[in-house]
């Protein structure tokens, strides 16, 4: 065997658990979804130091009570970490160790089977011997073992992994909605990098099952990228969904709440019923007509005095904030009042911005890309396609239009 191959097989156990140090102790410091990336980063460490042949028959012998085991720990850790990036609501964590089952029944199948067995076996085994003599009680318990290593690693880990990778994908489409509930801006909390993370998460699954034994090396090289991959993007990746603290009725104790969105489903129509009902989990709250127009009214007069859309990190709990009511409200507004999300409700106004500097003279100094910055867009790239898909016509064409 190689040296490179040696290298890679090191650093394959050494790399994940650097990542695993930066996201425990470094970047995002006490975000849950660093953690659960850590967690994951460690186990994979931990997977390769025993399933890859470093010449230590005590390390593979331990292995073959939990690589298994390990493995079908990596699927539903992955999933929570998607969970936990692209949730506006808070999650039962003590539930969620449900999805950890199925690693922890196999590693007590494994225990006790294969742990019975006689070291001479176990040798044999380790060694990828034929087992020529072997007693009564060990073959009953090697072929509990065997048959349980094959069917887990066979077939319930592949359904696992198809499973989970819709889940996760499932997740990663809704987020690409919800969030326009809550931001005026996609900009790095669109999370892009999940899919491809996720397509590579099921090649890899797939390389083992038909290509493994034909390029094992090769294999050792793709997953080396795909750590990488996972834990750069990982380390990147800010919190999403912001926290609020509030004090409970005594004022004794915090509880932390994270966004939650607005069902709309669940809400009446403002038109048709005079004292719609806003549904959340935090409270029920009746608002009138009368309500509704007043705070339709203070919300186009902030738009137009303070003009908060120019900042482009705006998200709706800032803009509830400066209107004085609950973000739920301002959401059930603007989904039902206007008929819009958040996210295009605010670039609305923003475009309508750049249509004046556009044709003002007083910003000929300024570039379309500048323009776009001055009215809260991050990039000329999101700017343009949004002026275009409100306007008919991109930025450029506008400008040349009013110009003639």
């Amino acid at each position: 065997m190689s040296s490179y191959s040696e290298i890679i097989k090191i650093l394959l156990i050494a790399f994940p658990l650097m990542f695993a140090l930066m996201l425990f102790t470094t970047g995002n410091r006490g975000v849950q979804s660093n953690k659960i990336l850590g967690f994951f980063m460690i186990i994979t460490s931990i997977q390769f130091l025993f399933v890859i042949d470093l010449g230590s028959i005590e390390l593979i012998n331990l292995g073959y009570y939990i690589a298994i085991p390990l493995m079908f720990a990596n699927a539903p850790l992955l999933y929570y970490y998607v969970v936990k990036l692209t949730s506006e609501k808070s999650i039962n964590n003590k539930v969620f160790l449900l999805h950890f089952l199925p690693s922890l029944i196999i590693l007590i199948i494994n225990i006790i089977t294969y742990s019975q067995l006689s070291d001479e076996i176990k040798l044999l085994i380790l060694n990828q011997q034929p087992l020529t003599s072997i007693s009564a009680s060990d073959t009953y318990l090697f072929n509990i073992y065997k048959t349980v290593y094959q069917i887990s690693s066979l077939y319930i880990y592949n359904i696992q992994v198809i499973i989970y990778g819709i889940l996760m994908l499932m997740r990663y489409f809704r987020h690409r909605k919800t969030i326009k509930l809550y931001f005026s801006y996609t900009e790095k909390i669109s999370l892009q990098w999940i899919l491809l993370f996720i397509l590579i998460f099921w090649g890899i699954t797939a390389y083992e099952l038909f290509l493994y034994d034909l390029y094992r090396d090769f294999y050792h090289y793709i997953l080396f990228a795909y750590i990488g991959f996972v834990g750069y993007f990982g380390f990147k990746q800010h919190d999403i969904y912001v926290q609020e603290i509030i004090e409970d009725s005594n004022n004794k104790t915090k509880i932390i709440i994270e966004e939650r969105s607005v069902e709309v489903k669940e809400l009446e129509s403002i038109n048709n019923d005079p004292s719609p009902i806003l549904n959340t989990n935090e409270k029920t709250e009746r608002i009138s007509s009368k309500q509704v127009n007043e705070y339709v009214s203070r919300l186009e007069a902030i738009m137009i005095t303070d003009k908060p859309h120019l900042n482009s990190n705006l998200n709706i709990s800032e803009l509830a904030e400066i209107l004085g009511v609950h973000r739920n409200t301002l959401s059930m507004i603007i989904n039902d009042f206007y008929h819009k999300n958040f996210f295009l409700f605010i670039n609305e106004y923003r475009i309508e911005e750049a249509k004046k500097k556009l044709i003002d003279h007083n910003f000929d100094n300024l570039s379309i890309e500048g323009i776009a910055k001055s009215v809260g867009f991050n990039s000329k790239s999101v700017f343009n396609p949004a002026f275009k898909n409100i306007t008919g016509v991109t930025p450029a064409e506008y400008k040349k239009q009013y110009s003639l």
